[in-house]
């Protein structure tokens, strides 16, 4: 089955799969669709993420594994995007029309926070934290409580006390089985905590 991708992404002249064996390939049209922008692979290298034109104002988010791309149910949306896979890409994240998306097998939640949306989902755990940013800061969607809330409320909740800095993006998230651990915008160093695992 030839080499797995270690990385994805896409230019001008289109998206592209790269593997040490091979440097960088060609990523073909998926069915029915033209334009596709690949934009996260698993830390498994099985499954690649982004979306691609459906038409003129539209666009699909897909998954490709095995040959094959999929597509995501966007509950009437028109432009969405695929942006973030779990390690093991059991979990897909982005959005749908702007408000961020979590697709686990397949099915979509679309992410609020006090009613209003959030915006794209940048980062996910195969274990369903999601995080990424609102006009307000970075967010958090916690899989325990079904829950989405700004990450410096969040923190100290779980941990007694406030960031050292406000949270403007939590730009990725990764679960060890055993803490979370954070890549965090206003703030130069990420950060680790201990949760129970939902």
């Amino acid at each position: 089955s030839g080499p797995v991708p270690t990385v994805v992404g896409f230019s001008g002249i289109g998206s592209f799969v790269w593997t040490p064996s091979s440097g960088i390939q060609a990523f073909a049209n998926p069915p029915g669709h033209g334009g596709p922008s690949l934009t996260a692979i698993s830390a498994d290298g099985q499954s690649m993420v982004g979306f691609a034109s459906g038409g003129v104002t539209s666009s699909d988010p897909f998954v490709y594994n095995g040959g094959v791309s999929t597509f995501l149910d966007e509950v009437g949306g028109h432009v969405s995007v695929a942006s973030a896979i779990s390690p093991t890409g059991n979990i897909i994240g982005g959005d749908i029309d702007g408000q961020g998306t979590i697709w686990n097998a397949g099915v979509p939640l679309r992410l609020t926070r006090g009613g209003n949306p959030v915006g794209q989902v940048l980062g996910i755990t195969d274990n369903g934290f999601a995080v990424g940013s609102t006009a307000a800061g970075g967010y958090i969607y916690d899989p325990r409580t079904g829950l989405t809330s700004l990450f410096d409320s969040w923190w100290q909740l779980q941990t007694g006390s406030a960031p050292p800095v406000h949270v403007t993006s939590v730009n990725d998230v990764y679960w060890d089985g055993e803490m979370l651990f954070f890549a965090l915008s206003g703030s130069s160093a990420g950060a680790g905590i201990s949760l129970t695992p939902p």
